[in-house]
């Protein structure tokens, strides 16, 4: 990673921090020496109930994200277990979005989570398995990672750092968190706890906390728990990669539209001009070179994109351009 993007990065990441802080203080338990001891006895008698990253069947969790202007509409993100299987007789998930083609099958290892490594991301034909997360580091010790799915971007080589231990309310429960941070092209913090997985999330531009979810056969939060809340009837999902980007942008994006509907991207600048309008094929992917409609390149700065389609239309995002 270049110097410039990587001082971006270490810059954003100091400024997004009192978020997450801000969080993790509202939610602080300093539990007792037995409190804590009561707790991890629990974790050891039922290590599956108590995974940080918790998988079973019809699972799914539901986000509030953060208007992306002082304001704006409450928007909602819908995470769940989209498929499961035995693979040699190990329970394996799919988790991501439904319809997705970009979820795949993990297994939990105690406190490791691997994803099936089908078409060989590491060109070693000798392993079957990458790992995504290994809870059992602390201390902000750096891990690497194969699969970037909280990042947004397929299959991208990153580093994460995992932190220590502490204790939060989670749904009116003692629970133990680890903050994570995970540092790429698109960098993000995340909160896992054991027994609920991810409740807060933090990028450069937005964030969201979990309301509600169903793990295990079991409801929490105050969101109401239906059949059909894993997806609205209409959504249009979309991120982009690297941001901040230099060259290119890459933005995928998914809907529940059928193939051949319109779509379209808007991109504006800092004064709300747009600078850019064109069609969306169905490839769920469109790259912008960083030049506008008559293919000029836009100067450095902060520009925004949405994606709309007939009634239909993605949230706000806030891209950094820098020559």
């Amino acid at each position: 990673m270049k110097r410039t993007s990587l001082s971006l990065l270490l810059i954003f990441w100091i400024a997004t921090s009192f978020s997450i802080l801000s969080y993790i203080q509202n939610q602080l338990i300093f539990p007792t020496p037995e409190q804590i001891e009561a707790y991890q006895k629990k974790v050891r008698e039922r290590p599956d109930e108590y995974s940080f990253n918790p998988m079973h069947p019809n699972d799914y969790w539901i986000y509030e994200i953060e208007p992306p202007f002082p304001g704006g509409p409450i928007e909602y993100g819908y995470f769940s277990i989209v498929a499961d299987t035995l693979i040699n007789e190990i329970p394996h998930f799919k988790a991501g979005r439904p319809g997705s083609d970009r979820n795949h099958w993990l297994k939990n290892e105690g406190d490791l989570v691997l994803l099936l490594d089908t078409n060989d991301l590491d060109n070693n034909p000798v392993t079957n398995y990458l790992k995504t997360e290994n809870f059992s580091s602390s201390a902000w010790i750096a891990d690497t990672l194969y699969w970037s799915f909280t990042t947004g971007c397929p299959y991208e080589l990153i580093q994460a750092f995992i932190g220590e231990s502490y204790y939060l309310n989670v749904f009116g429960e003692l629970v133990e968190c680890k903050s994570c941070f995970y540092l790429s092209d698109a960098s993000v913090t995340l909160i896992w706890a054991r027994k609920y997985g991810i409740i807060y999330s933090e990028c450069e531009f937005t964030s969201m906390g979990l309301i509600g979810a169903y793990i295990d056969g079991q409801g929490y939060g105050t969101v109401e728990i239906e059949d059909n809340v894993i997806q609205p009837q209409d959504y249009l999902f979309t991120k982009c990669y690297p941001n901040p980007f230099k060259h290119n942008l890459t933005i995928t994006y998914e809907t529940s539209h059928k193939k051949g509907s319109q779509c379209y991207i808007e991109i504006y600048n800092i004064k709300g001009q747009r600078i850019l309008k064109e069609s969306l094929n169905d490839s769920g992917i469109f790259t912008w070179n960083g030049k506008d409609i008559n293919s000029n390149p836009v100067s450095s700065g902060i520009y925004f994109y949405q994606i709309k389609g007939d009634d239909i239309s993605s949230k706000i995002t806030k891209l950094l351009h820098y020559n």
